[in-house]
């Protein structure tokens, strides 16, 4: 008898683990619905229709979303949104919305202060000639937003918060093709241009190192080469990453322990993803995967080990059925020498027509060393953000 309930209570202590293991990789998570490849928790974020988004964990490991749902339709209503797991269901909050106030709302960047309060860098259009680079923070649950430029037209910005919790910004000037950045300086919004050479500037992905210094990685349109910029004083060093045939679209930036750069991209010319790493003074660059059409809408991060992690795009475009267009949610990760890739959603579940998962990506690794991704999918019925955390 007392053997039988040893057994039971080491059962009991087995089952307990497997759930505690299961939850803790990401805080207290959504659950997933089970049709998607396997150690993976993948589920719908609710309350969203979709299109670019960011993604940043708390102190905790749960997910807070920047999500752009910028319609295609004149005079459809349009938003910035703000969503976070509360542990139990997501939890929407408009930052900005309107047709008269976002006729297109594109391309955003979240990051969270210190408190895990919430920072957003977005880009709005009043109308398709004219643009405005916005900042918004919450605080004490209302949402302030400030312009911090108007005028042109804005493409792709990315956002990052200083030791001291002030915003930089890099984005991209599509008006005038450049490369511009700019810090609130206590009140004041400082802007230079950091690279004017040709049409620059577009996918620009920023990080700051240890010191507060700058760092960018963007393509260039003109040379159709991948670009890397610093702010060394008052003066911005620019250098090629890659300029072997049309690549550096969709670059994402990290800095490892060191402060050294890893950037992953898109080669358009061989439809591959792509990794380069500065060595010393030279970079190198390698495929990561060359299988199809790969490695568009990537983003990158790095453990704590500096071992590169990548989400990506899968365009697998018209299979079989001329009308029916397919796209996946691939990972790569490096271990050792060998990069371990592998889909985590294939569009299945989205019914019979058109069926695509796995744009705008966006990646964190959380306190577990596990990779967290938010990305976009659509089908013929609708659209919307799907968020999927490794177990």
């Amino acid at each position: 008898m007392k053997k039988n309930i040893v057994l039971l209570e080491i059962i009991l202590l087995f089952l307990l683990s497997l759930i505690v293991f299961n939850i803790c990789g990401c805080g207290t998570n959504p659950t997933s619905d089970g049709t998607h490849a396997s150690k993976w928790n993948v589920s719908d974020v609710s309350n969203v229709t979709g299109g670019s988004n960011s993604l940043a964990l708390d102190h905790n490991g749960n997910p807070k979303l920047s999500i752009s749902e910028g319609a295609t339709l004149l005079f459809t209503p349009n938003r910035v949104s703000y969503v976070y797991w509360n542990g139990s269901a997501w939890v929407q909050s408009t930052v900005i919305s309107g047709a008269d106030v976002c006729f297109y709302t594109y391309s955003t960047s979240i990051v969270l202060a210190s408190d895990d309060s919430p920072r957003i860098s977005f880009i709005r259009r009043a109308n398709p000639s004219s643009g405005f680079l916005c900042f918004a923070s919450q605080e004490s649950g209302s949402w302030n937003i400030s312009t911090i430029e108007s005028g042109n037209t804005y493409g792709t910005n990315s956002l990052a918060l200083d030791s001291n919790g002030n915003p930089h910004i890099s984005y991209y000037d599509a008006t005038n093709k450049v490369l511009k950045y700019t810090t609130l300086e206590g009140s004041t919004w400082i802007t230079t241009v950091a690279d004017n050479a040709g049409d620059v500037g577009q996918y620009c992905s920023l990080v700051l190192d240890g010191n507060g210094k700058p760092h960018i990685s963007y393509y260039d349109a003109t040379n159709k080469d991948l670009k890397y910029a610093t702010l060394e004083g008052s003066t911005w060093i620019t250098t090629v990453v890659d300029s072997s045939g049309e690549v550096g679209g969709y670059c994402s930036l990290a800095l490892d322990n060191n402060g050294l750069p890893h950037i992953s991209y898109y080669d358009a010319t061989n439809k591959d993803l792509k990794y380069a790493t500065l060595e010393g003074s030279a970079w190198v660059n390698t495929v990561v995967d060359s299988v199809e059409d790969v490695g568009s809408y990537c983003s990158l991060a790095l453990d704590s080990n500096g071992f590169p992690h990548i989400s990506y795009f899968y365009d697998r475009g018209f299979v079989g059925d001329p009308s029916v267009y397919r796209g996946s949610l691939k990972y790569a990760v490096l271990k050792g020498l060998n990069w371990e890739i592998s889909v985590i959603d294939d569009g299945n579940d989205l019914g019979t027509g058109t069926r695509i998962a796995g744009k705008y990506t966006s990646i964190k690794i959380n306190n577990n060393g596990k990779a967290c991704i938010s990305y976009y999918l659509e089908n013929d019925v609708g659209n919307g953000i799907r968020y999927a955390r490794k177990l």
